[in-house]
C-alpha cells in the first residue's frame, strides 16, 4: 500500500463506472469518499453506496486529491455550496481536482477553470451545460491536463485513470504506464 489517499466525491446519481475506473488504477492507495449526507448515496447504475465521510466534515488540509465521477453532478451545482467551498480551497491549496464526464460541472461556478483548458461531457459540451461555463477555455480534446486540473470526457476514462496515475507518481516506468493502460482498455 502507497502512504497517499485519494478521495472521491460522490453524489446521487454518480456513475460507478467513472468511480470505478481511476479506483482501480489507485488500488495501492487508500480510498476515501466523501458523500453529501450520511445516506445511502445511490449511482446512476442504482448500486448503492455509503460515503466515508460527510463533505461538511472534510478537512482540505486532508485532500492530496479529489476525483470527481461523472453522473448527475448538474443537481449539485448551487452557488456556495459545501461542494464548490471544498473545491475552492482545494484549488487555493494547489490540490489535484480530477473530474470526468459531467463531473466537471460542478467546478464551473468557482474560479477553478479560469484560464484553464478544460474538458466535459460524453462528447459534445452538452447546450444545456454550456450556460455554466463561463470561465476556462473548453477543448474538444478527450482529456486536458492543465496544472493541478484533469478532466476527460467520458470516452476518455482509462485516459483520464492514467493520467490521475501520472499526476501522483505512481508508475515507475513508461511500460507499467502502457500495461495499466492495456488492462483499463480491455
Amino acid at each position: 500500500m502507497i502512504n497517499m489517499k485519494a478521495h472521491f466525491l460522490l453524489f446521487e446519481g454518480f456513475s460507478g463506472f467513472e468511480f470505478i475506473c481511476p479506483a482501480f488504477t489507485l488500488r495501492n492507495v487508500e480510498k476515501v469518499t466523501i458523500g453529501l449526507s450520511k445516506n445511502p448515496i445511490l449511482s446512476e447504475e442504482r448500486i448503492k453506496f455509503f460515503a466515508d465521510i460527510i463533505v461538511d466534515d472534510v478537512n482540505a488540509d486532508d485532500i492530496e486529491i479529489l476525483i470527481i465521477p461523472g453522473g448527475n453532478a448538474l443537481q449539485h451545482l448551487k452557488d456556495g455550496s459545501k461542494i464548490q467551498e471544498l473545491l475552492e480551497k482545494l484549488h487555493g491549496k494547489n490540490r489535484i481536482i480530477a473530474a470526468v464526464c459531467g463531473g466537471p460541472v460542478l467546478l464551473a461556478n468557482t474560479d477553478i477553470l479560469e484560464g484553464k483548458k478544460f474538458t466535459a461531457g460524453g462528447g459534445e459540451l452538452p447546450e444545456n451545460w454550456q450556460k455554466n461555463f463561463t470561465k476556462g477555455q473548453y477543448v474538444k480534446d478527450e482529456l486536458a491536463v492543465d496544472g493541478n486540473i484533469i478532466t476527460a470526457k467520458a470516452v476518455a476514462l482509462a485516459k483520464f485513470a492514467i493520467a490521475i496515475g501520472k499526476k501522483l507518481n505512481l508508475f515507475k516506468n513508461k511500460e507499467e504506464e502502457d500495461r495499466e493502460y492495456h488492462m483499463l482498455s480491455l
